[in-house]
Parts: C-alpha cells; structure tokens; sequence
C-alpha cells in the first residue's frame, strides 16, 4: 500500500506528541487522589531545589574560609603583609563579601580586612561564636551570613561576613501558585528567609520532623493548629542546622488540578502547532529534496523502471537499479560502437547517451555522444543529415576553446559523434563550488567562450544552449566550448516538434517570444553565465519555470554593480550590453565581445589561473569527464502557448505585470 512520506512523517510526529499528553490528561481527569500525591511530590521537590540553592550559595564562602584556613602564609604568620594582601584579595575578587577576620582561640582579633562602606553596617557580626559554624545576624539595617572556620591545630578561627540578600531569593514558591508558602527556619526556631510568616504557622508535627535533623526531604498532607488542611514539604540545608518549609492548602490542591489541566491543554495545542512546524520543516528539509532526488533517479533509470510505493521504496528501487547499471557497466568494456571500443557510461537521458570510449586506430580517448532520431519523434533522414553536415562543419574547427569534433556516423535507430576527450570539470561544477569569481577568473572565462561563438558564428554556426554545463574547465588550464556538433540537431527539432529548445534560464527573450534564435541569442547566455559568475545568483530566477520566463522576457536583473562593487565599469557595462532584452541593444557580434574583453585583460594584466585546490575539492561525479552534453541536460520547454498563454509577444509583459503584482 502507497503511503507518501509526509503522511509518515505527521503522523508519528503527532502520535510522538500527543500521546504522552492524551494519557496525562484523561489520568488528571480520573483520579484527583493522584494530584495531591503529585502536589506533595512537587512541595518535597520545590523544597529540596530551595535547599540545595541556598547550600550551594554557603558553599561558596565555605570554600574561600577553607582556602584562607589552609593558606600557608596564615599557618606561618597571620600578621604578615602576605595574609593581609590575601584578605584584600578576597574581598576585590567577591563583592558578596563584606568582611573576613582571623581571630585567635580565645576570641582577639588577629587582622581584620572590610569593606569601609559597610565598617558601621557590620560593625556588630564580626565576633566568632563557639556554637554556631554558620549564623545569620543582624547588622545595623539588615541580616548578614556569618560563616566561621576552625583554623588547623586549634590556632584560632576564620570568620567570614556576607550579603544575606540572596537568600530571599533562593526560598521561592512562585511556581506553586500565589497561596503557596516557603520560608527558611534553623532549629532554634528563627525564620531566616522566605515569606514573613511565623514558624509556628506550620503543622506542628512536621516541624518537630524538620527540627530534628533525622530525616531527608519529606512531603505529606497535615492539619495546622487551626485545623485546616495543608499539603507540606520540608528539606534540610546541607551542612547545616537549616531546612526549608513549603506550604499550600490543600483546597488549591483542585485548582492547581484545574490549572494542569488548562496547562495540558495548551501543551496539546501547542504540541500540534510544532507538530505542524516540524512536519513543514520535514517537507522542506528532507522530503521535498528527496523526491528531487527521486525525480532526478527516474531520469536515470526511467519513470516506469520505479513503479509505484511510498518515497522511501522508490527510491530504494532506483538504487537498486543504479547497482545494477554500476555493474552492469563492467560489460560495456567488451563493447564497440562502430570502431571505438566503449569504456564507460558517463551519463544517459531522452535523446541519448554518454560515453568514454577508445579510438584503438589513433589511440586516445574519445568522448562518444549517441543522439536517438527515432522516426517516431521527427523526420529521422532529415534529422541525421542535419546532424552530419553540422559535424562535419564543426568537425572543421581547430580551435583551442572549442571542443573538436573527430567523427559522426549513423548507427541504425541513432547517430553518434565522437569528441574530443576533455578531463576536467565544467563551468557549472566549478561555480557550485566557488559560488563566485573573481575579475581575474570570469574575464579569460568570458572571453574564451566568445571566441568560440566567434568562430563558430562566422561560420553560420549557431550554439543554441550556451550555458555553465557546456563550458569545460580542463585540468591543463584549456577552456573548452562543446556540443557545437548537436545545434542544429536541436534547431531542428525544434521545428519540427514546435517546440522553443534549450535550457530554462539561458534562452534569450526573442527565443522565449517565438521570434527565433540567432547569433545574438547565444551572446545573451554569455551575459547570463558572467552574471552568474561575478554575483552568484541567476540573474532571472523565478519562483518556478514560468517566472523565470517572465522574468527574462520582461524583468530588468539587479545592476551587477550594486552587488559586487569591485567590478571594473567597463566590465559592468559589457555584462548590462549582454543582458539587453532585444538583439539590438547587445553588442552587434562576438567579434566585439572578444575586442571588449580582450582589451579588459591587457588593462588588467590577468590571464586563466584556475584554482588546483578547487579542482582538487571536485571530487566524484565533479571530477568525471566534464562533457555536460544534451542528452543529460538540455531542457525542452514546450512552445510558449503553455508558459505565456498562447501569446508570444505583446501579452507575455501583461502576463508578467498579472504575476508582478498579484498577491503572494
């Protein structure tokens, strides 16, 4: 049974979710005997965290008293200069210190260091006293932490004097709601922190329990003196004689049940928003590229090859396929086509396939292109004759920026074209890795593909798919145009199938527009390629292919210039002249393209210095013959009556106003 992936997706999330809440509440809803024992739990609990935020706060001091009764500079002199710059240094490195004094067995003061601000405020908090370790007294305005250490051997004593305040602080209930109590006693019967309520407020059955020291954290239900029922947690103070008391009447015990429920509820709500936040973020994240993944896997091994099944199974099927051509492929070493012996398959599409072949006659490599002319798809013996004058017209080039084509033959059911074998990576890899490039690199780049068209232009010779995947970068520093062997081969079918032929995103407007595709069309890919170059971005993409149609024929881009402002204007002007909407405002041939750019590399001084590391980081499929050919990735976009609704010129820029200004 098909399940699509979301569906998975959502559902587990909302089970994940709601679940654990779903079962919460309907306990909350049954059994309110449950709710108290868990407002005990959560007095015991509230209780334990105040007593270990106010044993950690005592600590601290616990362990500056410790350090200075250890010192060795106190063992040996007390009175010397290096234990009064000890004290001092105490007291600048920890504000929450007001004071520290050594004093000998019987009580005299040894050296005292305090604050001066405070020497009245503290004046009365400073004498050591035998019962108590850890004390709070009073100072003139307010209650002061007095914390005293024995020194070793019986020499004497620490005395340490610190802020108070805190404590309040760390004796809270407002999580227990407003009618709650806390409050921080010692067992002589002083509250030392916490609401201002007597300590005899408290069941006296769980002070005596507190009192005692005996026992650990502790929650129960007790009457009070007035008889009314409290739900009480206490905790004992680590280290010391204190403990905290937490109370609230049982009555809030229903409300609190109320307000859980409310919580819940929202918990829930909330629980389905991030269900529904995290199942759009799955979609964006993980399932929307994986059935890119699996649309761009049935462009590989066939849309029927995968059959149905969720995402998860097709995908697995189309790897599994994969594995199979993988080895499959060791076949291919025993086959020929014609006289070359094949190798290996690069890649493969619609209209044909991919090879790295070897010319055992001349011994070398040889990228080996097969092009379908079924007749079921056009007039075949048209279409092979075009194919064959157009490579042996091309076949005529020796140029170093062109890719030389070596031989052209028909094979039954296909023709195939035997090329020049490039290694390297394409322009198209080499910009997914750099994103941008610099002058140095886009200028000689730019250049070398207007010397193609140049060439190829004088001869009559149209392009037809300009772009990034047809520009090699080769490992020897050469800069190669290809496919000029298939151009008219796609012109052709275009005629025949009425249909506007090459790649969404390169085709010039008049192309889009249906007014033809001319030498000036292959110049305005080379504007969209040195825009893409220097800025990073496409200078027409849309949110689909449809506005990017749009956009090319009717949007100006964002000025290069205001996205990159180290740009030479000469530069800047050439790649604006490119991107002209009609072929009047474009330079009027690639001879000027070559004379602009040429004239822009002697002024700059630069020449093609590729990038080794980058090379060297394109590994894998990157780094594999660098022949981005037709047969994998040339676009056919249907003539334009279904991007811009059966009106080619005039009602392409209303349709573009209708989508520049609707909502959305």
């Amino acid at each position: 049974m098909k399940r699509p992936l979301l569906l998975t997706v959502v559902a587990t999330l909302a089970i994940t979710a709601l679940v654990p809440l779903a079962i919460g509440f309907l306990q909350l809803r049954s059994n309110t005997d449950a709710l108290l024992e868990q407002v005990q739990r959560t007095h015991m609990v509230a209780s334990s965290s105040s007593a270990a935020r106010v044993a950690a706060y005592l600590s601290s001091f616990d362990t500056l008293s410790e350090g200075v009764a250890s010192n060795p500079a106190v063992m040996a002199d007390p009175k010397s200069p290096a234990v009064t710059s000890l004290l001092s240094g105490l007291l600048q490195a920890d504000p929450r210190v007001a004071a520290v004094g050594l004093y000998s067995d019987d009580g005299e003061k040894v050296v005292l260091i305090q604050r001066t601000d405070l020497k009245v405020e503290i004046s009365g908090t400073l004498q050591p006293e035998v019962s108590q370790a850890t004390a709070l007294v009073r100072g003139k305005s307010r209650p002061w932490l007095r914390l005293q250490r024995s020194l070793p051997g019986g020499r004497g004593s620490v005395v340490l004097i610190a802020d108070a305040e805190p404590l309040h602080g760390m004796v809270q209930s407002a999580e227990m709601g407003p009618e709650a109590q806390e409050i921080l006693a010692s067992r002589e019967g002083e509250v030392l922190a916490g609401a201002k309520v007597p300590l005899d407020s408290f069941p006296p059955l769980i002070i005596e329990r507190a009192q005692s020291g005996k026992l650990g954290s502790e929650s129960g239900r007790y009457a009070n003196l007035q008889g009314e029922d409290s739900i009480v947690g206490f905790a004992p103070v680590e280290g010391t004689s204190w403990f905290v008391l937490s109370r609230q009447p049982a009555r809030v015990a229903e409300v609190a049940t109320q307000r859980i429920q409310k919580a819940t509820r929202q918990a829930a709500a909330a629980a389905l928003l991030l269900t529904l936040l995290l199942s759009t973020g799955a979609y964006l994240s993980l399932i929307r590229p994986l059935r890119h993944l699996i649309e761009a896997q049935k462009g590989l091994v066939g849309d029927q090859a995968l059959g149905g099944g969720s995402e998860i199974q097709q995908l697995g099927e189309a790897f599994k396929l994969l594995r199979e051509r993988i080895k499959n492929s060791e076949e291919l070493k025993d086959v020929y086509l014609g006289r070359y012996k094949i190798n290996e398959l690069v890649g493969s599409g619609a209209m044909g396939s991919v090879f790295r072949a070897w010319d055992p006659k001349l011994h070398r490599d040889v990228a080996l292109k097969t092009i379908k002319v079924s007749a079921e798809e056009f007039d075949r013996e048209k279409l092979v004759k075009s194919l064959l004058d157009e490579a042996s017209i091309s076949a005529r080039f020796h140029h170093p920026n062109i890719v030389t084509t070596y031989d052209v033959a028909d094979a039954g059911h296909s023709a195939y074209i035997a090329m020049e074998f490039v290694a390297g990576v394409s322009l198209d890899s080499y910009l997914w890795d750099r994103v941008t490039l610099t002058t140095e690199e886009a200028v000689p780049i730019g250049l070398a593909i207007a010397r193609a068209l140049e060439v190829a232009h004088n001869s009559d010779l149209v392009h037809h798919d300009v772009k990034p995947g047809n520009i090699l970068l080769g490992f020897d520093a050469s800069i190669k145009v290809t496919d000029f062997g298939i151009s008219q081969l796609i012109s052709s079918a275009a005629m025949a199938a009425d249909v506007v032929c090459g790649t969404p995103g390169y085709l010039a407007p008049e192309a889009l527009q249906g007014e033809g595709y001319g030498p000036s069309s292959d110049l305005f890919a080379l504007g969209i390629i040195l825009y893409e170059a220097l800025s990073g971005k496409h200078p027409f993409f849309g949110r689909n292919l449809r506005h990017t149609v749009i956009n090319t024929i009717v949007e100006d881009p964002t000025p290069i210039n205001e996205i990159r402002q180290d740009l030479p204007e000469e530069l800047v002007r050439l790649v604006d002249a490119l991107l002209a909407k009609t072929p009047a405002g474009r330079p009027a041939s690639a001879s000027e393209v070559v004379s602009r750019l040429e004239a822009l590399e002697r002024e700059l001084d630069i020449r093609w210095q590729p990038s080794p590391e980058t090379f060297e980081s394109l590994s894998g499929i990157r780094r594999q013959l660098a022949h981005s050919c037709m047969v994998n990735t040339t676009s056919t976009m249907k003539s334009l009556t279904a991007v811009l609704d059966k009106t080619p010129n005039q009602d392409a820029s209303k349709e573009a106003a209708n989508v520049a200004n609707r909502p959305g």
